[in-house]
């Protein structure tokens, strides 16, 4: 009833969904009073409370008001960083709620570097879900969501990934989470140049094939494309999008990895679920632990892949040459050259 209510108002379910659950708790916790919410009493798991609090935030009413502007406003206005409280936070990239939490969804190209790249207004990414395993829950409701080495191979070739890109992304028993995420992000960007439905998570969906789509794209316009000419297309579009953020002040700065999740490396989440009982901490795709470093490389491998330059997260000019985008070479000299 709630989020029917969230969506009846088109706010998005996301937001909505951390931001009541943060206000609650700050709430309990006295750090936000009845002072603050127009005297509305907050109580966490309450129905009513939950409806008024939304009710205020649609009329910018009391804390409403601020939390109507978005998340940045609302944690300047409680003083508290919602991607840095621990317990009662919110993953929150470049102002947007993300759809799943790194800390029991695993720092994986879907859920960790891809929503952290690109944020949630679009977000391309490579291998989903979960490799195979004995999570119960995850077998029954999301069988589709398995995926091996073997598969997720198999669906890098369908998404474009060449023979010199496999055996530098694979190895026996891991792959390159950077440069998967890369060649996913321009497969994807063709598949929406294209009008192709990304509605699947899952890599493996019968559109998301680049060679079928260039023996589609031919004979329907009239122009030769191969595969990997399609995905170069995907690139450089991929790389035009960047340098229009470039243009307005972003760097690898505004990649950030929100602070619940790096906690997460020392500080273990604990896990009460039927299937799943223990301490949790941050994991990649496999389940095996990371570190911070581990987190920071495959930035670096992806910003590497990419050919841009490493330390500012910026298309090189040398890139933007290759890709034909030479017109716009003054706006990454000018934020390379500060």
């Amino acid at each position: 009833r709630l989020m029917n209510l969230v969506n009846d108002y088109g706010l998005d379910m996301y937001t909505m969904r951390g931001m009541l659950r943060f206000l609650v708790r700050l709430y309990e916790r006295g750090v936000i009073t009845g002072k603050d919410t127009g005297g509305l009493v907050l109580k966490f798991g309450d129905f009513d409370s939950y409806v008024h609090l939304l009710n205020k935030i649609v009329n910018r009413e009391d804390i409403g008001d601020a939390a109507a502007e978005g998340w940045y406003p609302l944690i300047q206005k409680v003083g508290v960083d919602a991607s840095a409280d621990f317990e009662d936070g919110w993953s929150i990239v470049k102002g947007v709620s993300l759809i799943a939490d790194a800390r029991n969804s695993g720092f994986s190209p879907v859920w960790g570097l891809g929503p952290v790249i690109t944020g949630m207004v679009r977000h391309r990414h490579g291998a989903t879900y979960w490799p195979p395993g004995d999570d119960i829950h995850r077998d029954t409701y999301f069988p589709e969501g398995r995926r091996s080495l073997n598969d997720l191979k198999r669906d890098m070739v369908r998404i474009g990934a060449t023979e010199e890109e496999l055996e530098r992304m694979f190895t026996e028993n891991d792959f390159n989470a950077g440069i998967m995420e890369k060649v996913t992000e321009d497969g994807h960007m063709v598949c929406d140049l294209l009008g192709v439905c990304e509605a699947s998570h899952v890599l493996g969906h019968p559109m998301q094939d680049l060679p079928r789509l260039s023996e589609l794209y031919s004979p329907a316009t009239g122009i030769e494309l191969s595969p990997a000419e399609l995905k170069k297309k995907g690139e450089k579009i991929f790389n035009l999008v960047k340098v229009l953020n470039v243009r307005e002040g972003f760097t690898r700065e505004d990649d950030a990895v929100p602070s619940i999740w790096l906690q997460n490396v020392e500080r273990p989440v604990i896990l009460d679920r039927s299937t799943i009982k223990g301490k949790s901490y941050l994991h990649d795709y496999f389940g095996r632990g990371i570190s911070r470093d581990d987190v920071h490389k495959m930035f670096d491998d992806y910003y590497e892949e990419r050919g841009w330059d490493i330390e500012r997260a910026v298309p090189t000019k040398e890139k933007l040459v290759e890709l034909g985008l030479e017109e716009f070479e003054e706006i990454v000299e000018e934020e390379l050259d500060k």
